[in-house]
């Protein structure tokens, strides 16, 4: 790790400390053994989310003042939490939480980054990774020939209609199904480093109990969110591309029309024309 990275590292764990310091001053009227602990877990929390992978993550940093007084308003609300998390996650003591709990954020940023990047490998969300300009330019191509091939123009409309939550669906096809440890891993790694997700203790315990899915949880980030966090796990350039373009995209290539390799889409014109007739008369 070179100096300048070092450098984020330590700037980054003092505003992690200075943050949940100042929330549990703020929120709890004393200092106490549940104050003390409360700093402990989202200290371990916060170094485990943002500092998973490598080099702080701004947006997360930015936010994690806001964080820490939501998890110490949460604890004061409900003075259990601590405990029944060491039993959820089997650990002996309330003493062992604090390292766990990093283990558990390091463990959600894993588990994501692996279930992403099968997921985006896969089609049609692999479509999502391509540029923005070629896979339009593509589809354009596609337009102006069914302007020019009515047959290919109504098999098209008639084979591709797309729901109104098409990408939603994908995702649940193509994403797996999740411990509910590592679950709650993922909804603490997104929490921290998704700005615009907000705290939600019964999202958590909906991750907890197996009734909050990945998909679920992805679903409920903005498009633009989502590309960004895509990005961040180096799985390309992520174009929130309307989903009937992908559809037609998913639906040639099964049928062998478009191609795709390294060097991008490939349009077979030839075998289009051979199965959908000569262009109508202009």
């Amino acid at each position: 790790m070179n100096h300048a990275a070092l450098a984020e590292r330590v700037a980054a764990r003092h505003l992690i400390r200075a943050a949940a310091r100042e929330a549990c001053r703020g929120v709890f009227a004393c200092r106490s053994a549940a104050s003390d602990l409360t700093f402990r877990v989202m200290v371990a929390a916060a170094d485990g989310a943002l500092l998973a992978g490598g080099r702080p993550r701004v947006a997360g940093l930015a936010a994690v003042a806001r964080r820490m007084k939501e998890v110490a308003v949460a604890v004061r609300k409900w003075p259990q939490l601590w405990e029944k998390a060491r039993e959820f996650l089997g650990v002996a003591s309330l003493a062992e939480l604090p390292a766990r709990v990093r283990e558990l954020a390091r463990d959600g940023y894993k588990a994501l980054s692996k279930a992403l990047s099968a997921a985006f490998e896969r089609w049609p969300l692999k479509l999502y990774t391509l540029p923005e300009a070629r896979a339009l330019s593509v589809n354009k191509a596609l337009d102006q020939f069914m302007a020019r091939f009515p047959r290919f123009k109504a098999w098209l409309t008639e084979s591709v209609k797309p729901r109104v939550d098409q990408f939603d669906v994908w995702l649940r096809e193509h994403l797996p199904t999740l411990s509910r440890v590592v679950m709650v891993a993922v909804y603490v790694w997104v929490w921290f480093n998704v700005v615009e997700f907000e705290w939600d203790l019964k999202g958590l315990i909906e991750a907890a109990t197996g009734h909050l899915t990945l998909s679920d949880l992805l679903g409920s980030i903005p498009g633009s969110v989502l590309g960004a966090l895509l990005n961040g796990f180096g799985l390309g350039t992520f174009t929130l591309l309307p989903a009937a373009v992908v559809a037609r995209f998913a639906y040639l290539a099964a049928r062998r029309y478009l191609a795709w390799s390294d060097g991008g889409v490939t349009v077979d014109w030839k075998r289009l024309e051979e199965d959908f007739g000569s262009p109508a008369a202009a």
